[in-house]
């Protein structure tokens, strides 16, 4: 603050939205840092991260990104420090966040040998998913198709904000999922948060191709930034065949809601079972409510009746086979009318 002559009392402040406890489902974040941290940092709040990463500045990445945050929603961070501005140090940092509990994950990296290193991690743990921003130099729906996972994103155009120079799109679409919470919806025409601009406006067929070689796509609403629509980088299957099951990434998000939250549900019942026709069915009653739940919660639309049965060589392991519908948003509706004067 500049000091005056002028008697008088002068103020300067900056606002940061308080949340009275933590909220969101985890991220983890690989960016530069201004000075080494070791290790793998749990983040629950801004404050904290100032005091292990320093100030947000043009030098400082990573408090660039975890301020872009907390400004939206108020998970807890899992940040992995990198000095190195090298493929080599990220991918190091890369095993470090896979290795978290973090549920969400982005890197101000933009690197193909670094984005192929998440999703061979992705293919081998799953339970994950990546929120990437495009490449320099590689058009987004080339570096969509080379992906070609479920469990990744890619954003597009880069995105900026105030005075900083990271490009905001994948931590601004990663900061709108993570304040969702596993709660069922589309992210269409979601709005990321205030002083964000594009660094450029696609054309309106450039964004037809991105979106359908799986490129999440953002655009200028009504002086926001908003996602036209969310979609993965899974649009065809190993034979190079179009795939479209993966496509909206409500698709994904329901699945690591609904199979986690089962399991949790079952888990409760290990201890308290006997392999008998009683505890069989006990166990079938249980799982046909919990998928009740989903059907009201909007994640599902039906479910297969579930099928329980003990391993035929060990008869303490029970095996539940189930079967559901996703339920899917309407994205477009097309209106034809036959006019008569």
């Amino acid at each position: 603050m500049a000091n005056s002559m002028r008697p008088g009392i002068y103020t300067d402040y900056t606002i940061t939205p308080v949340f009275s406890k933590n909220r969101g489902q985890s991220i983890g974040i690989a960016a530069r840092v201004k000075h080494a941290v070791e290790g793998i940092q749990t983040i629950t709040s801004l404050s904290q991260a100032q005091r292990i990463f320093g100030e947000e500045a043009l030098d400082n990445p990573m408090m660039q990104l975890i301020g872009a945050v907390y400004e939206a929603t108020a998970p807890t961070i899992y940040a992995v420090g990198v000095t190195e501005d090298t493929d080599e140090a990220y991918l190091g940092a890369v095993d470090s966040l896979f290795q978290s509990r973090a549920y969400l994950l982005t890197t101000d990296r933009k690197s193909l040998p670094v984005y192929q290193k998440i999703r061979e991690k992705l293919r081998e743990s799953g339970e994950k998913l990546a929120v990437l921003p495009t490449i320099p130099d590689t058009p987004p729906d080339e570096l969509a198709q080379e992906l070609n996972c479920e469990r990744i994103c890619v954003t597009y155009p880069p995105v900026k904000k105030n005075r900083f120079t990271e490009d905001f799109s994948a931590i601004g679409l990663t900061a709108l999922i993570s304040d969702r919470n596993g709660e069922p919806g589309s992210f269409n025409g979601a709005a990321y948060s205030q002083n964000c601009v594009l660094t450029e406006e696609p054309e309106e067929e450039e964004v037809e191709t991105y979106l359908r070689s799986g490129v999440c796509v953002l655009e200028t609403s009504g002086g926001s930034v908003t996602l036209i629509r969310g979609v993965t980088t899974r649009t065809h299957d190993e034979a190079g065949e179009p795939e479209t099951s993966y496509r909206n990434l409500g698709v994904i998000l329901t699945v690591d809601t609904v199979l986690p939250q089962l399991q949790e549900t079952l888990r409760q019942k290990l201890d308290l079972t006997q392999n008998s026709l009683v505890g069989l069915n006990s166990i079938l009653s249980l799982t046909v409510s919990r998928l009740e739940d989903f059907v009201d919660a909007g994640f599902l639309s039906g479910y297969d009746m579930p099928r329980i049965t003990l391993d035929p060589d060990d008869a303490s392991v029970c095996i539940v086979e189930i079967g559901f519908t996703v339920a899917q948003g309407i994205s477009s509706i097309y209106l034809t009318a036959q006019i008569t004067v």
